[in-house]
């Protein structure tokens, strides 16, 4: 009951965020700022408005690890202002096609508009739904990306399985999350906001490898983003279905 208690909430909180109900703000950088600090190619984003680039809310930038063949398709897990997906659609155009889903209608709203503002609407779809039952056949992805959503799930093996069950064989998962130093003390659990933060979701990065490889991942891949002393620090990751 705890955690769907924990998802009820991460959904209000993003809800009301995006509605721009929400009268705190995440404690984090956001917005056109950190994407450049981060090494995206906003010169490629020129269409995204200044108001829009408030929403996008990242804790890395995995695109550096993204590789797509002529047709592969991609599902961007927890796309929020999808963003990440404006910067495939850039540097790939009409090679590739991205699924964006995410449990927050409002944000799918505006992102697809900014997508048809960019002319990408033949390239990408949007999909409402919740990431643990994701509404696809099995085996139907190249790639799934998670940018600052992975932590957001309590039940880490329910949001990997299913990540597992619609990635072809050889199917890459990659993404960017916080990483925590070492083991959280136990009252993180219990800070709701701190889960819509990605901090309580957080586990060390030995914890992280472990996680991937039991759910039969190879070749896992950890990068720090950031270098510093922090109890959480920004990681992006890649691995591969076996």
């Amino acid at each position: 009951m705890w955690n769907d208690e924990i998802k009820r909430h991460v959904l209000k909180y993003y809800t009301q965020l995006f509605e721009n109900k929400q009268p705190h703000r995440l404690p984090i950088k956001t917005g056109k700022t950190l994407a450049k600090s981060l090494g995206y190619p906003t010169a490629l984003l020129q269409f995204i408005t200044h108001e829009y680039w408030e929403h996008f809310l990242p804790c890395g930038n995995p695109t550096s690890l993204f590789s797509p063949r002529t047709g592969d398709r991609i599902l961007n897990l927890g796309c929020g202002a999808a963003i990440d997906s404006f910067v495939m659609a850039s540097l790939y155009e009409d090679s590739i096609e991205i699924v964006n889903l995410d449990v927050v209608f409002a944000v799918l709203q505006k992102a697809s508009f900014q997508g048809c503002a960019a002319s990408f609407e033949h390239m990408l779809s949007w999909v409402c739904s919740d990431g643990e039952s994701l509404p696809f056949h099995g085996k139907c992805f190249d790639w799934v990306l998670m940018n600052g959503s992975f932590n957001l799930f309590p039940e880490k093996s329910i949001i990997l399985q299913e990540i597992w069950r619609v990635l072809k064989p050889l199917g890459m998962f990659l993404g960017a999350d916080l990483c925590a130093a070492s083991i959280l003390p136990d009252y993180f659990k219990q800070e709701k906001d701190a889960w819509a933060w990605c901090m309580s979701g957080a586990c060390t990065e030995q914890i992280l490898a472990q996680l991937f490889e039991s759910h039969g991942f190879r070749r896992t891949k950890l990068i720090r983003e950031e270098e510093n002393e922090d109890m959480l620090y920004r990681v992006i990751f890649s691995c591969q279905k076996s």
